[in-house]
Formats: structure tokens, sequence, C-alpha cells
């Protein structure tokens, strides 16, 4: 029986089917909340989604180290909000 992790080393080695997009949603928010903010005024629950898309996977919130216990390799990701709405990358 394959082993789930070895699935996931081979599927992080071969490239998405699909091109990623040019931007995400975060991007979008990063570049024109602060406008939206000063002219639609969110609430307190629309300004904590806000800024956890904005922070969401950036160095504001940390980062981990992952390393392959076959080949050594390395990867340096940064951490998510944890929100559960949140997808997964």
């Amino acid at each position: 029986m394959a082993s789930p992790f070895r699935s996931a080393e081979i599927r992080r080695e071969f490239p998405a089917e699909h091109e990623p997009p040019p931007f995400e949603l975060a991007d979008v928010v990063r570049l024109y909340g602060d406008a939206y903010r000063a002219q639609h005024h969110p609430s307190f629950e629309q300004g904590r989604a806000l800024h956890a898309i904005e922070t969401c996977r950036t160095t504001a919130l940390g980062g981990h180290v992952d390393q392959c216990d076959h080949c050594d390799h390395v990867e340096i990701s940064d951490n998510s909000c944890r929100n559960r709405h949140c997808p997964p990358v």
C-alpha cells in the first residue's frame, strides 16, 4: 500500500494541471483595502476578515521550514491565518 506521504511528495514535484491565477483575492485587498474601508466603513467582523485576508501567508504571521526526510530538500513557507474558510495552498 502506498504511503499518503509519498503521494504528497509526488504531487509537489510535478506542475499543477492549471496555471495559477495572475492574482488572488489577497492581492486585491492589499491594493484597495484601505480605500474600501474609508468609503464603506465595514463592521468590526468585516474588518477582521479583511485583515485576515491581507495578512494570510505573509511574513506578518511568521513562517516555518519544511525539510524532506529523504533528500533534505528545504522549503520555507509563510503561515496561514488558520481560518477554517481559508483555502489550502
